[in-house]
């Protein structure tokens, strides 16, 4: 197993970008596009928007304790459960190594072609957001991660069918350009 393919089987195999609970991904969707939507058409900074939400959460807080102070602070309310929790730190646990291990291998070279190809991304974001917001490249690139891993899911089979041919012509291009390519080792003979 390469050590790319780990990457990919925590994004297929996640409940959230799977939808495996519609509501909660739902949810998160509508978040995601909302805030968006806020920051970019009411010119939100996001520092100050998240101040005044917090605020906005005070003063609530403030209106239920002095307008009904039986629901205040007496009563504990437990917002997630113990495994609710569980799952959560574990899954935010097992994302994190994947990323960590990614990255390890991308800064120390253990896969140039993955380096190879960070450095060029860099580059082109570096180049490339004079021009263009980052803002909604994020937002673009968001909604394509909640969307397309369910779609490929769902439309497996039509993708296999109707893909399958290009993806074997464009790999066998691949192949036939890297073996032109010489190896260090047949260059250089020592």
């Amino acid at each position: 197993m390469d050590k790319g393919s780990s990457m990919r089987t925590l994004l297929w195999e996640s409940d959230l970008l799977m939808w495996k609970q519609p509501a909660v991904t739902g949810a998160v969707f509508g978040c995601f596009n909302c805030f968006f939507l806020a920051v970019f058409y009411w010119d939100l900074s996001l520092v100050p928007f998240i101040c005044n939400i917090f605020t906005l959460v005070l003063m609530a807080g403030g209106a239920v304790r002095y307008a009904a102070p039986q629901s205040s602070a007496d009563h504990s309310i437990e917002i997630l459960s113990q495994d609710a929790i569980k799952v959560a730190v574990e899954s935010i646990s097992k994302i994190l190594n994947v990323v960590s291990q990614k990255v390890r291998d991308v800064v120390l070279w253990t896969q140039a072609e993955a380096t190879f190809m960070a450095f060029g991304l860099l580059q082109l974001i570096r180049v490339a957001t004079p021009y263009c917001s980052l803002l909604p490249v994020i937002w673009f690139v968001g909604n394509l991660l909640l969307s397309v891993p369910y779609a490929c899911e769902a439309n497996r089979e039509q993708l296999e069918k109707h893909c399958r041919p290009y993806l074997d012509k464009a790999l066998t291009f691949k192949a036939e350009l890297m073996a032109k390519v010489p190896k260090y080792t047949d260059v250089v003979k020592e």
